[in-house]
């Protein structure tokens, strides 16, 4: 994997607590905002894939040939996807 020099702007207290995590964990600053843009992308896509989820469980309770035990264990995962993609939706 080729690596490629990008500039930014970062508010001067970020890059200080930037540089304080990196050095107390033995990483350079570059290291740890490629793990920070990873982690952050990785959330974005699991909260869309979570709430795609939910709404699939919703329409699928909605067919009426599914028995109510189905639905029960749909009405479950439904909350769960609720519960996981909620705490993700905030993220900005």
């Amino acid at each position: 994997m080729s690596l490629i020099r990008v500039n930014m702007n970062v508010p001067e207290e970020l890059l200080k607590r930037l540089d304080d995590y990196a050095s107390k964990n033995y990483q350079t600053r570059s290291s740890v905002m490629c793990q920070a843009c990873d982690q952050y992308l990785n959330a974005k896509q699991m909260q869309k894939l979570f709430a795609d989820m939910g709404e699939t469980f919703e329409r699928l309770k909605q067919i009426e040939t599914i028995d109510e035990d189905s639905k029960k264990q749909l009405d479950d995962l439904e909350k769960l996807a609720k519960l996981i993609s909620g705490p993700l939706a905030k993220l900005p």
